[in-house]
């Protein structure tokens, strides 16, 4: 299903492909040797969509953050659509959207 990848490592937004297991999910979120294995939703976008993000992301070495209002997170973070049942399903939020919504932050959390 389609997901949106937002990776502050490399300054990047991208439109990815989530399989809906999680190995797939702590996969896609990891990068390097910032590797992932327990994932929290941080919050919901438009239309049910909901930030995955590296539950212990704070307690690892080599941090860069993005922000998303005035909200801030570290490692990466993936945007996936969810259904009232709580089901994964493709994100709705377009690529452009959600590049206007992130700022990246590099190595510094304010």
């Amino acid at each position: 299903m389609r997901a949106i990848l937002i990776n502050p490592y490399t300054t990047s937004i991208n439109e990815v492909v989530y399989n809906g297991k999680i190995t797939d999910l702590y996969r896609l979120l990891s990068w390097l040797d910032h590797r992932v294995n327990v994932v929290e939703i941080a919050g919901y976008l438009v239309g049910n969509d909901a930030l995955f993000v590296d539950e212990e992301g704070h307690f690892k070495s080599n941090k860069r953050y993005f922000r998303i209002g005035e909200r801030s997170f570290v490692g990466c973070g993936i945007v996936i659509g969810t259904k009232r049942n709580g089901d994964d399903k493709d994100a709705t939020i377009g690529l452009v959207e959600i590049q206007t919504l992130v700022a990246f932050m590099g190595a510094s959390h304010v």
